[in-house]
C-alpha cells in the first residue's frame, strides 16, 4: 500500500512543481493544509477521493493522471507548465489575462533582442 501512496505522492509533487506552486499554495487552492500536501507527497498520508478531486482540480489535471500508476503517461515538462498556466489564467478576468499575455510577449521580445 505504501508504494501506491508514494507513487501518487510523487505525481502530485511532479505536477505541483511543474506549474510552480509551493505546497502552501497548492494547499490553499485545494482547501487542505500544506502539511497534508507534504505528507501526501512523501507517501505518508492516505488520500480520500474528495481530496484527490480537489488536488487534481487545483493542479488543472484529471484524477486519472494522478492514479494511473500502471500506465504512466509521458507528459513533457513543457506541456505540464502550459497546462498550469492555462489553469492559472482561467481563474482571472479577461483584462487580467490580456495583461498577462502582454507581459509574456514583452519578455519574449526582450529575450530575443538579448540573444541577437
Amino acid at each position: 500500500m505504501s508504494d501506491i501512496l508514494r507513487m501518487v505522492g510523487d505525481k502530485i509533487r511532479e505536477y505541483r512543481k511543474a506549474i510552480g506552486l509551493s505546497q502552501e499554495e497548492l494547499g490553499e487552492r485545494a482547501d487542505v493544509h500544506y502539511t497534508y500536501i507534504g505528507g501526501l507527497e512523501r507517501g505518508q498520508r492516505n488520500i480520500s477521493l474528495a481530496n484527490l478531486y480537489k488536488i487534481s482540480n487545483s493542479l488543472g489535471i484529471s484524477i486519472s493522471e494522478l492514479v494511473d500508476i500502471d500506465n504512466p503517461k509521458s507528459h513533457e515538462a513543457k506541456d505540464m507548465v502550459i497546462e498550469g498556466i492555462v489553469n492559472l489564467l482561467s481563474e482571472h478576468n479577461e483584462d487580467e489575462v490580456k495583461m498577462a499575455s502582454d507581459v509574456l510577449h514583452r519578455i519574449f521580445q526582450i529575450n530575443k533582442k538579448s540573444a541577437d
